[in-house]
Formats: structure tokens, sequence, C-alpha cells
């Protein structure tokens, strides 16, 4: 049989290329003996296996294709390795293996045999690989919301009206001349992330939220007069 070192892995495949089209591409660097498409959720995985006839025709599809030819239809150029290292080329080990290895999922110089759980195996590392090297988006991180402090009852308020960038900050600096502040907190949408324009502040005792209704309830803040009243069940979210 044909050596397994002579077999290419080949990632970022176009997800509409066909067997068909992955051998016409490399037809032209040798004959191709087989072409083996991975699939993920019955749909294109963007990764396979191509099978050259001999070593010199593997190396010019590597030299020729990998990170300089891009597929129609694919993110980025084609990623071409050895899905098992020559035997001349001794520990340089494809990327994928060492990646396999690392994972426990193969041991490192032995003949690699292709069978089913291995593909799905390297199908799951390429997955890895495509999210971890290549497709190099920011990935947005969890944003995580501080519990609102609240004070005793009678001491928290509820502000309508707020400035539309007015943050959280901008609230407690105008609220904390009345007393001492545990929480101020703008509330925002969570999809726009733009301010709802109404807030609560919490105190330290009731007296300050007195102090600062009176002050601060029909006070004129931008284009519009604040409307600041105590917390209740029907104001709080």
């Amino acid at each position: 049989g044909i050596n397994a070192e002579y077999m290419g892995f080949v990632g970022m495949v176009a997800r509409a290329a066909k067997e068909e089209d992955v051998k016409e591409l490399f037809n032209t660097y040798g004959k191709v003996v087989e072409v083996v498409m991975l699939q993920r959720n019955g749909q294109s995985a963007g990764a396979c296996f191509v099978k050259m006839e001999d070593q010199e025709s593997c190396e010019k599809a590597i030299e020729a294709l990998d990170g300089k030819h891009t597929m129609n239809g694919a993110p980025l150029p084609l990623n071409v390795k050895y899905a098992d290292a020559p035997k001349e080329k001794g520990s340089q080990l494809s990327k994928l293996q060492a990646v396999a290895a690392q994972l426990g999922q193969l041991s490192l110089g032995q003949p690699f045999r292709y069978s089913l759980a291995q593909l799905q195996q390297l199908q799951q590392l390429q997955q890895l690989q495509l999210l971890q090297q290549q497709i190099l988006l920011p990935q947005p991180q969890p944003v995580s919301i501080p519990k609102q402090t609240t004070g005793p009852d009678g001491a928290n308020l509820f502000i309508l009206h707020l400035p539309p960038e007015y943050s959280d900050a901008d609230l407690k600096r105008t609220f904390e001349s009345y007393g001492q502040v545990l929480s101020a907190k703008v509330f925002c949408d969570k999809l726009s992330h733009q301010s709802k324009r109404f807030g609560f502040v919490s105190y330290s005792s009731p007296a300050n939220a007195q102090a600062a209704i009176k002050a601060m309830n029909g006070f004129q803040l931008g284009n519009e007069r604040l409307l600041v009243q105590l917390k209740t069940e029907k104001n709080k979210t």
C-alpha cells in the first residue's frame, strides 16, 4: 500500500468544496490517490486528508499551497501539512500530530492508521486549531454585573430621566453630597448597552435618602428634570 507519510492534512478548505474540487487542485502537483473529506454533524468541517502517490508530490503541494492559496469561499489560505512526518524528517512532527500527542490522543512515533475514531479525533483537533490559531477574532468576555448593594428600608432611591451619557460613577458623584452612597447603578439595555435613563442609589441611612429627594427631585439635569423617589417593589426593576 501507499506509505502513510504521503498523506497530507488540509485545513481551511472551503465549506462548499467537494472531493473533486480538492482532487483537481492537488492533481497539479502529482497523482492524487485518495481524498477524505472531514465532516462534523453531517456538514463540512473545513478540512480533509489528501493522499499523494509519492513524497515528492506531497512536498510540492505543501510548498505551493500552504498559507499561499485560498479556495473560493474560504476565510483564510489553506493550511497544508504532513498528516504524519516523513521518516527522514525525524522528530519534526506535523503541528497536528504534535497537538494530538499533547492531548494524549496519539503516541509519538507510532504509524498513523486512519481509523474512523482517529479521523474523528483529528477532526476535533482541527476545530480546536481553527478556533485557537487561525480565526483571530476577539472573543466576547462574559460580563459580570455586580450585585446591587442596598441600604436599610427607606434609604434606597429610584431616579428617572438621567442624561443618556450618565455612568454609574456620574450617578454616584451627583448623589454623594447628601450622605454615604453604598451603591449607584445606571441600568442599560443588555443588547445595545445604551442607558435606559434610570437608576438606583442606596444610602447608608434613610435621612440621607430624604435629603437627596428634597434637593434633587425636579432638579434640571440636561434637558429634563429628574424624578427622585424612594425605591418601591413597582420600580425596583
